[in-house]
């Protein structure tokens, strides 16, 4: 699986990404996170500790690409890649080497999450183009998306402001429509606050994560189902007296016989049970938490 993080520079998407690894440190619903290379780990330490004692990284100025491992109870159960963008490419020409892998990266992803700044909404700091262009941006990748998938629309800084109401909306308003006029893009709002008092910072990738997994799980029981139905087709052919002349002279020449292809596919199917066995639990563990979010 592969997630896609965007948002402008300052909005918080690296403090966000680093808060969100180390809460995820500790078990959340029997979940947990672990960086596949062992100099993310320490980094994304390192930079979760300062921003608990309020100090903040600075912006991202490059494309970055995470290999990351969700486990459940202590077993690794899915592996996914995070693609963090630096701000500065949302406002390049569409014609630039990473505005292009930025709407490349966006229609092929699995799960997206946007970073919007709560406090520079409710502030009425000048923010407006940025949402614009955000909008803008998602809205034509999120078009020729052709896959179920899943996006967070992330509030971030939700802790300097009262509260986040209709003047926080109506300012999204244009992403949550480009979003919306999708089918295949299931949206969801997550207001988040990183500091010393992390709050909700594990919804965003739980959200993106557990579509994924049902994803994956659903891709796995179809798999079953279509090598369950191959081996009893070739039962089938087998009880016939065509059949079973076909078999006789397979047999002799060594070739498969309808009842070898049988047992092939329903190992097949054993191969994918297999598979899906572990998810299933988790899958299901990861909806029930998340049944409440807002959806659009």
């Amino acid at each position: 699986m592969r997630i896609a993080m965007l948002g402008h520079s300052g909005v918080g998407k690296t403090t966000y990404m680093a808060c969100m690894y180390g809460v995820l440190q500790q078990s959340i619903q029997g979940f947990t996170l672990r960086a596949n290379q062992q100099y993310d780990h320490d980094r994304l330490l390192r930079l979760g500790q300062s921003v608990v004692r309020g100090v903040y990284p600075a912006a991202t100025d490059q494309r970055g690409e995470y290999p990351f491992q969700l486990r459940y109870q202590g077993r690794p159960v899915f592996e996914f890649t995070w693609a963090d963008y630096r701000g500065g490419a949302l406002t390049e020409r569409s014609s630039s080497l990473e505005a292009q892998q930025l709407q490349n990266d966006l229609t092929q992803a699995d799960g997206v999450l946007v970073f919007c700044d709560t406090e520079a909404i409710v502030r009425g700091k000048r923010i407006t183009a940025q949402i614009g262009r955000l909008a803008y941006l998602v809205g034509q990748a999120m078009s020729r998306v052709q896959h179920p998938m899943p996006l967070g629309l992330v509030l971030t800084k939700a802790d300097l402001v009262d509260e986040i109401g209709e003047r926080v909306y109506e300012a999204v308003r244009p992403l949550v429509d480009s979003v919306a006029a999708s089918q295949h893009v299931l949206g969801t709002v997550l207001p988040v606050a990183c500091g010393p008092s992390p709050q909700l910072v594990q919804l965003p990738v739980l959200y993106v994560l557990a579509h994924g997994i049902l994803g994956n799980a659903m891709a796995l029981m179809q798999q079953v189902e279509h090598h369950e139905a191959t081996a009893q087709s070739h039962v089938n052919q087998g009880n016939t007296f065509g059949g079973f002349l076909s078999d006789v002279w397979n047999s002799l020449t060594s070739q498969p016989t309808h009842q070898d292809h049988a047992n092939a596919a329903r190992a097949r199917a054993l191969t994918a049970l297999q598979t899906l066995e572990p998810l299933v639990e988790p899958a299901k563990t990861l909806l029930d938490y998340l049944k409440e979010l807002p959806k659009f």
